[in-house]
């Protein structure tokens, strides 16, 4: 189904597909007064968000589910919201680390690949003129 925009809570556009709705915008200074007022509602509503999200994540749940894990045993070890910001950032820099070292190990093998493919299809031509002379 293809994806369509509606107006979400607040003005706020949404974003629809297969049946599910999430908010695309990102209500800072809403979250922020939230936070600054009543820390525990602020909290319970973060949860219920990322559920929400995690919930219609489908094949990738479980995944994300473990990395929402890691984010939040950072934001509990971390003595204040500042550091905690640091050491999940320093996670994704990891995470976006290894991914690239990925692709280049991909890159690499791809190119041996196709050289090899290559040295295939010259022996099987050169062979095949041998035959036929």
């Amino acid at each position: 189904m293809p994806s369509a925009r509606k107006r979400g809570i607040y003005g706020g556009s949404r974003h629809e597909r297969k049946g599910r709705q999430m908010d695309l915008e990102f209500y800072f200074n809403e979250w922020a007064f939230l936070a600054k007022t009543d820390p525990a509602l602020f909290e319970q509503r973060r949860r219920e968000t990322i559920a929400a999200f995690l919930d219609g994540s489908g094949k990738h749940r479980v995944r994300l589910e473990a990395l929402q894990s890691k984010i939040d045993q950072q934001r509990e070890q971390a003595a204040t919201p500042e550091r905690a910001v640091v050491a999940i950032s320093e996670l994704m820099c990891a995470s976006l680390s290894e991914l690239a070292s990925g692709m280049t190990d991909l890159v690499t093998d791809l190119k041996r690949l196709k050289a090899k493919v290559l040295t295939e299809a010259v022996r099987e031509a050169r062979q095949s003129q041998r035959l036929a002379a």
